[in-house]
């Protein structure tokens, strides 16, 4: 059986475009995997950013309205004026 050197330059070209969309479809699936990644390591930075920003909040909170546990209680109503017996 001969085959002509069209059919075999045809046929590399064949196997050398379906090797060439192979590695194209592997480069854009590994793009899309770091992409991916990308946007999880954003969202991580943004969710830490918020929680620390928390933290804050809740610590100036605290500083601003928080009461010693050595103070004690101030009355605000005064028992002697009252009519109670």
């Amino acid at each position: 059986m001969f085959i002509s050197g069209f059919d075999l330059l045809r046929e590399h070209n064949d196997k050398f475009q379906k090797l060439y969309k192979e590695a194209q479809q592997y480069r854009l699936y590994r793009e899309a995997l770091k992409a991916e990644s990308q946007r999880k390591n954003m969202v991580l930075e943004f969710i830490g950013k918020i929680g620390k920003w928390l933290v804050s909040v809740g610590t100036n909170l605290e500083k601003k309205y928080s009461v010693s546990a050595q103070t004690e209680p101030q009355m605000t109503y005064d028992m002697s004026s009252s009519n109670c017996e």
